[in-house]
């Protein structure tokens, strides 16, 4: 506003009267005609004092620390609503640090100094996706560490060989006179019928080229016998010909196999596994050998690189000659799937279902590819890997049979080289159709912890939002009786095609690098118990901390529920959402709030069809019987070509234009909403909104300019609180 320089005789300082903003009538020079404008609204009592609802809820947004150090936002306030908001104190991160620890003293001397000074507080908010401690939201999921006795630790093979497959050799200093036999019942025996003399010129090399750590502590298990007159001294060698590990055992003859287990630490990475033993006459017989070492228990997780389940109606590519593909009904589980029509039989490579990646999967690695497949015509698929940019292979599955019903698959493979960035599913050995359904591909991943079961995460996040919904009643006292329980819980997309709009998750919200900043308490509670289950811990708790049961309030709170570009379709979309979370016959919500962070547009058509919506969304909200409230009201400008003007670009007229609008929206609420159902409007911005406002920075949102005088739109606001129509 351009009237700045006129108001320096605004009586600023007579905050603590009943009238905080008024003007100072004794002027001691003539008014100039832009202060004359300004002055009917020095006529205007504060606002609360146009309510005549009694049950009527005239709101005030504003920081809990602007409200409790007692300046003049607090005196405002005061005096203007009768009932205050806090803007961010009483959301979660608020009050739950990144380690999970509590702190409600701003909120307690916030309610606290709205005690004191007659008005009531609104609770803003109880479950949201955003301003979460998100980092400890998301440790209390972390895997869960095995448990493990530091003597219980497990055997991890790192080699074996049935004797009886692989064939070695021997080196004597007399080699006509050992005998070694291979294979014989999955054995090696070798055979000397005199004793060697250095016992070193018998040698007998099992098998070169272990990869082993050096350093690092093994175990030998060779299942073995011998057959002679006399015990047999072996020496058991692990490194190559000159040194390495060594060790000397004695075994006694026997008929029986047994195990001969030793520890070793190898000198050298790479070993041959080796035995002398030229001064024993008689038989020796390997059966199987193996290293191993120790080491805590561990599990292979699945680490998935690619899932399509189909239902969210995304298809994956394709092509071949005639042959057509989409997503239909009728999958699996009776949610949706992928089918390919495939008109005439080809070479299987001719007729594929296609799936890219954007980065290449791991040369040499081991990856695992799950499916449900069925076919119109029987017989054998395949599936295979590829580098796209030349169609070169990089890895086949095995060949899967299909049948006319659904079954499931699990295939393995490893990749055979670099860019590996496709997997296709060869279908034209075979006309007609082949469904496909919830493609998944993953690798297995070791480790020494094991993820939390999905319940388990359901049973941690419950006890976590239950411990912050007690926190904040406990802090409250009962003396805040209405709340957002829920927070902006419906998405503007359906993308499951029933007809609503789904709920926000994750996966869908805009973020850097694909990962969402926020945490979403349905994503792991469910779309249906995650409301449930705020809404009961909210009655609960405020209940066990002197609230009175049946003056709680809650409700859902959500914005564009006036939306002009899809007739509403978002709040008809909660009502929806409402009606499921109460089906339970105990869920109960009391009511809806609709945030209304408008723009006046001086496009008279798009104006008109904004004032329609609005019109629209009461009718709808009062339709089903709860409380009505329009919670976070405020207001920019939008010019001819669709730009929004900052507060210092308006004319007067355009301030008025804006009061007017105010005006439409308090006396549309009142003529649409029946009493018993006027729960209140809550101003979200006070003052307009300054440069240091992340906010609609720059905006002209307020019914006070930034020197907390009355602006237009406090007329336009009071006007319409009387149901009068604002002319000014």
């Amino acid at each position: 506003m351009k009237h700045k320089i006129y108001m320096a005789t605004l009586a600023l300082g007579a905050l603590a009267s009943s009238c905080a903003d008024e003007f100072d009538q004794a002027y001691s020079v003539a008014k100039p005609k832009s202060l004359e404008d300004y002055a009917y609204l020095a006529d205007y009592k504060p606002l609360r004092d146009y309510v005549t609802n009694p049950n009527f809820k005239l709101g005030g947004a504003l920081e809990a620390g602007d409200f409790n150090s007692d300046g003049a936002m607090h005196q405002i306030a005061a005096t203007n609503f009768n009932e205050i908001v806090a803007g961010n104190a009483m959301k979660m991160s608020s009050c739950v640090d990144e380690k999970g620890n509590m702190n409600f003293n701003t909120v307690s001397d916030f309610v606290n100094k709205a005690e004191v000074a007659g008005v009531s507080v609104f609770g803003h908010t109880l479950a949201w996706h955003a301003q979460q401690p998100k980092k400890w939201l998301e440790s209390l999921m972390k895997d869960k560490e095995l448990e493990v006795d530091a003597d219980a630790k497990v055997e991890k093979n790192d080699y074996s060989l049935d004797c009886g497959t692989l064939a070695g050799y021997s080196w004597s200093g007399n080699p006509e006179q050992v005998v070694t036999t291979w294979g014989k019942n999955g054995t090696v025996e070798i055979y000397n019928p005199s004793v060697i003399d250095p016992f070193y010129l018998l040698q007998y090399w099992l098998v070169n080229g272990i990869t082993l750590t050096t350093g690092k502590e093994y175990f030998i298990r060779i299942n073995m016998r011998v057959e002679g007159n006399s015990s047999a001294l072996i020496r058991f060698k692990l490194g190559d010909w000159g040194g390495g590990f060594s060790k000397d055992i004695t075994v006694e003859p026997s008929d029986d196999f047994k195990n001969i287990e030793f520890a070793v630490t190898p000198t050298m990475d790479s070993n041959g596994l080796f035995f002398q033993h030229g001064d024993f006459a008689g038989t020796v017989i390997f059966k199987s050998v193996e290293i191993f070492h120790y080491e805590a228990p561990s599990v292979e997780i699945p680490q998935s690189v690619y899932t399509c389940t189909f239902d969210d109606g995304n298809n994956v590519g394709g092509w071949g000659g005639s042959s057509t593909r989409e997503v239909v009904s009728g999958g699996h589980d009776g949610g949706k799937c992928h089918v390919v029509h495939n008109p005439t039989v080809a070479n299987p490579w001719e007729c594929q279902a296609a799936i890219d990646f954007s980065s290449s999967l791991v040369n040499g690695e081991t990856y695992y590819l799950h499916f449900w497949a069925k076919a119109t015509n029987a017989g054998s698929r395949s599936a295979s890997y590829q580098n796209p940019s030349d169609y070169s292979g990089r890895g086949d599955y095995p060949a899967f049979a299909v049948s006319s019903e659904w079954q499931e698959y699990t295939l393995k493979t490893s990749i055979t080289g670099e860019d590996c960035k496709r997997l296709c599913f060869n279908l034209g050995a075979f006309d007609g159709d082949i469904y496909l359904d919830d493609i998944e591909i993953y690798y297995m991943k070791k480790g020494n912890s094991i993820p939390l079961t999905d319940e388990e995460k359901k049973d941690t996040l419950t006890w976590a939002l239950d411990r912050w919904i007690g926190g904040m009643m406990e802090a409250c006292k009962g003396k805040v009786k209405a709340w957002d329980v829920v927070n902006e819980a419906v998405s503007g997309a359906d993308k499951d095609g029933d007809g609503d709009y789904d709920l926000q998750h994750a996966d869908a919200a805009n973020a850097d690098n694909g990962v969402s900043p926020d945490f979403f308490w349905q994503d792991y509670l469910g779309d249906i118990d995650y409301v449930r289950i705020a809404v009961a811990s909210a009655r609960k708790h405020f209940a066990a901390n002197g609230g009175n049961a049946a003056d709680l309030k809650l409700f859902i709170n959500d914005y564009n529920l006036e939306s002009t570009w899809d007739d509403n379709k978002k709040l008809k979309s909660l009502i929806n959402w409402i009606d499921k979370w109460e089906a339970d016959g105990v869920t109960k919500i009391d009511g809806i709030g609709s945030q209304m962070h408008v723009i006046f547009s001086t496009k008279a058509e798009k104006q008109k069809k904004q004032e329609e919506c609005v019109e629209n969304m009461l009718k709808l909200m009062a339709a089903t019987g709860k409380l009505v409230r329009i919670s976070e009201l405020d207001m920019g400008y939008e010019d001819d070509k669709g730009i929004i003007l900052e507060t210092e670009e308006l004319t007067e007229e355009q301030h008025k234009q804006m009061a007017a609008y105010y005006n439409f929206i308090v006396r549309k609420y009142l003529e649409i909403v029946p009493a018993d159902q006027q729960y209140g409007i809550t101003q979200w911005c006070l003052t307009d909104s300054p440069a240091s406002s992340s906010w609609r920075t720059n905006w002209p949102t307020g019914l006070w300019d930034l020197n907390y005088d009355r602006k237009h739109t406090y007329g336009g606001f009071a006007e319409g609180l009387q149901g009068k129509e604002y002319n000014k």
